[in-house]
């Protein structure tokens, strides 16, 4: 366990080192990137009623990939300045494209989700370039003290299981499909705003179910979904992107999902069920539609905020170490190395214990 944890500190500082010199995701620009928020700081600060919240840890999760453990907090506390940050675009082009979602500025409501959708999608895009790029290589960082702890035979093993969670991670889900993703978006971005949505519309399926609370839990992401019941050739499927987007006036939120029309037929199985428990949620007969949305948006995310009201009730009420295993047990669940038998228990675990726990 010892040894995995040191290899665990050197994939966080190989992540660190990759964070540091990103480029600007616009397509064409190669400026240095900055810190762009997913969700708009100007958002944020109403959210989190302080200057602080609780935010996901990608560093500390990162440093888990070589064990299984419930016991890494998956959110930290953080400034509202850090949260959900990523350096995703230069300042330019961060506040040209999304000033209509950080501003007063009046946007329709497609447009307005569709910004917040391709941050999401960016921030995710920068996360999975720095774990599936085969040029974004694994290395032992000599310099660092825990370097010296590692014999030869941990440095060779780290990096032959390294070479062969890329090699498994392209045959399943390549980093491809998120560049494929990445060409489709910026087609519809680099439009006009007024002609985005129809642009949107030949390539992707954009849906929404309004909730009509306040926020103390956002979530967001990508992920394959893969329905069980539809049979496809696909070997590599287009990620969906998810997230639970707050209303410009803080009064509502709208859980969203964004997948391209070559997924339709999968993703079809998803969205029957969710239109289905939607109606029954708004109708009073049952809040199954709930569950399901946070769960589905548990699995996508590697980007989960919550703010110290939620967090202070959940840590009182006994739940917030639920809820941590949740999320672990979700993050292990994508293993590719284990079987699907394995992965549906993990899954089903997770959800069992997700019903018993309110976060939205």
């Amino acid at each position: 366990m010892r040894t995995k944890k040191l290899l665990g500190l050197n994939e966080k500082e190989l992540y660190k080192e990759y964070s540091n010199n990103c480029r600007c995701n616009y397509p064409g620009c190669e400026c240095k990137a900055i810190n762009s928020h997913t969700y708009p700081q100007s958002y944020l600060r109403k959210f989190a009623s302080s200057n602080f919240l609780y935010a996901t840890d990608i560093e500390s999760i990162v440093s888990t990939m070589f064990f299984k453990s419930y016991n890494v907090d998956f959110v930290n506390k953080v400034s509202v300045k850090r949260a959900g940050a990523k350096p995703l675009f230069c300042s330019k082009h961060d506040s040209d494209i999304f000033r209509v979602i950080e501003s007063d500025e009046e946007v329709d409501l497609d447009n307005y989700l569709l910004l917040f959708l391709y941050r999401v999608f960016i921030y995710d895009y920068v996360l999975e370039k720095a774990v599936k790029v085969p040029s974004v290589q694994t290395q032992i960082l000599k310099d660092k003290d825990y370097a010296k702890k590692l014999s030869e035979q941990d440095e060779d093993s780290y990096l032959f299981i390294s070479n062969e969670i890329k090699k498994i991670l392209d045959k399943d889900y390549s980093f491809r499909s998120y560049e494929l993703l990445k060409v489709k978006l910026d087609r519809v971005i680099t439009q006009r705003l007024e002609n985005r949505i129809n642009s949107l519309r030949e390539e992707f399926v954009l849906k929404y179910f309004k909730i009509n609370k306040k926020l103390d839990f956002a979530a967001s992401g990508t992920m394959h979904f893969k329905a069980s019941q539809v049979n496809t050739i696909n070997n590599n499927p287009i990620p969906s992107i998810y997230a639970l987007v707050p209303d410009k006036k803080n009064d509502c939120a709208y859980f969203t999902i964004l997948f391209t029309l070559e997924e339709k037929e999968n993703m079809d199985v998803l969205i029957s069920r969710l239109e289905k428990e939607y109606e029954e949620y708004i109708t009073g007969i049952n809040d199954v539609f709930i569950k399901d949305m946070e769960f589905v948006l548990l699995d996508a995310s590697q980007n989960v905020l919550i703010n110290e009201i939620l967090y202070e009730k959940l840590k009182e009420d006994h739940k917030l170490e639920n809820l941590k295993k949740v999320y672990h047990l979700l993050n292990y669940a994508r293993n590719k190395l284990i079987i699907d038998s394995d992965r549906i228990k993990l899954r089903d675990e997770a959800y069992e214990l997700l019903k018993g726990i309110e976060i939205v």
